[in-house]
């Protein structure tokens, strides 16, 4: 059985290498003190200050900070950005929802839906009587889209249901006119 998988021991090493050389590098200062001459005082001085606790603690937390930054950037560089994209339900319909289903994380952007995607959409809204939902997407539509025969068809079943007459006979005509065998005139 193993005690740490093999991400967790390569994180391990690391650190025990950082570690390892950081004391090194204190340890030659210190050897090097005992050189004769200017040399030695002039390590013997540098070894002075770092074991002086107001010099010392902060130079290493200093050392600390640096090391996990060029650590963090490196590990940015070879995995990608932790930017994620979140996309959540919100209202009512998400209490219906059990909630491991309530929202999706994306690591890269997600694409816009295209023009079919959008009135599959706005049919469907209209299939289970969201006609709010179904007008906002709509005027997401590109205008070429709202005039295709698709969308004149939702747009004469939100005319019919707010009994508005004049969108009626209009959304009708220009309906009659893409296609005159459609259903919705009959």
């Amino acid at each position: 059985m193993k005690i740490f998988d093999r991400e967790q021991q390569v994180a391990l090493r690391v650190g025990s290498m950082i570690l390892l050389g950081f004391a090194g590098f204190i340890v030659f200062i210190w050897v090097c003190g005992y050189l004769p001459g200017t040399i030695g005082r002039t390590f013997s001085l540098i070894t002075g200050f770092l074991w002086t606790p107001l010099i010392m603690e902060p130079t290493l937390a200093l050392m600390a900070l640096m090391i996990i930054l060029v650590l963090n950037h490196h590990r940015r560089k070879k995995e990608g950005p932790e930017l994620v994209y979140l996309e959540t339900v919100d209202g009512p319909e998400a209490k219906q929802l059990p909630p491991y289903s309530r929202s999706a994380a994306f690591s890269e952007e997600p694409q816009p839906p295209s023009g079919d995607e959008m009135v599959a959409t706005i049919e469907g809204m209209m299939a289970v009587g969201d006609q709010k939902e179904a007008q906002r997407l709509m005027l997401e539509l590109p205008s070429d889209l709202l005039e295709s025969e698709e969308i004149v068809a939702v747009r004469l079943q939100m005319a019919q249901a707010n009994s508005d007459p004049n969108h009626i006979r209009g959304l009708s005509r220009k309906l009659r006119e893409l296609n005159p065998d459609h259903p919705l005139l009959g």
